[in-house]
């Protein structure tokens, strides 16, 4: 079953390209070749109706498959996808600064470490010279 088509939403313009940006990775030249011939732009008032006639051709053409659901309208909408984005965006930017704070913090544990561990080097070996002297002053 067919589920009903949505008029598609132009954010900034990208109507305009995005046929040229996306069409040479996800159709083949033949398809592309197809449907600029069905569809020349110049036939249309608007590139609105051009997407749409366009749309349309290409889910009119897809197949149905078994076992998956058809998609629903809302999940092709660019502005949740662009709410999406933004949400990744900002979770990597926390992320990286919680990875940030993380590592500075590590750096400065290590650092503590090894100041202490030559602090207590200093007094292993303070304490080796203080036996020598106190052990050579005992045998005069």
């Amino acid at each position: 079953m067919a589920t009903p088509y949505r008029q598609p939403h132009c954010i900034s313009g990208r109507c305009k390209t995005a046929f040229a940006e996306y069409a040479s990775s996800l159709l083949r030249a033949d398809k592309i070749d197809y449907l600029n011939q069905k569809f020349p732009r110049q036939n249309f008032e608007s590139t609105e109706e051009w997407t749409v006639a366009v749309a349309k051709e290409i889910q009119s053409i897809l197949p149905v498959t078994p076992g998956f659901d058809p998609l629903e309208p809302d999940s092709l909408n660019p502005a949740r996808d662009t709410r999406r984005i933004a949400q990744l965006f900002l979770t990597t930017i926390h992320a990286r600064n919680f990875l940030d704070d993380d590592l500075d913090q590590q750096e400065r544990l290590d650092a503590r470490i090894m100041r202490l561990t030559k602090e207590l080097v200093e007094i292993k070996a303070m304490k080796d010279v203080l036996r020598r002297t106190s052990a050579n002053g005992t045998r005069d």
